[in-house]
């Protein structure tokens, strides 16, 4: 399953936004979607090129409801190679058999990341 979602290069790839959600079209005009939780990606490839690569995945939760955060790059093609490590949090919805993505937040930064994990350690009791 191929789908990224957080760069769009062509007509087709372009995500749709919908009421809130975010549907992903293939370049046949079909909604992808997955059986599978464990399916998912935020691979995608274009013209031969894997413009977008996924680094690294966790499932944060499983369920009708599930979350998953991603670590990936971009590819740049003016440098000709992949750009910094990004990170995006993906909340899904399963309908009938397959998951659906309803919402998405990117961290921007390095340093938003780590102001995400100061802020949550400091709300976090000791253990």
């Amino acid at each position: 399953m191929r789908f990224c979602g957080l760069r769009s290069g062509g007509k087709h790839d372009r995500p749709t936004f919908y009421a809130g959600i975010t549907l992903f079209t293939s370049p046949h005009g079909e909604t992808i979607l997955s059986s599978s939780i464990d399916e998912l990606t935020v691979n995608y490839e274009e013209n031969g090129t894997l413009v977008c690569k996924e680094l690294d995945k966790v499932i944060l939760s499983r369920g009708l409801w599930s979350t998953i955060i991603f670590r990936y790059q971009e590819w740049r093609v003016q440098e000709n190679d992949y750009g910094p490590d990004k990170y995006v949090i993906r909340r899904y919805k399963k309908v009938g058999e397959e998951y659906k993505p309803q919402s998405k937040f990117s961290i921007s930064s390095p340093k938003q990341a780590r102001q995400l994990i100061d802020v949550l350690t400091s709300w976090l009791p000791k253990e």
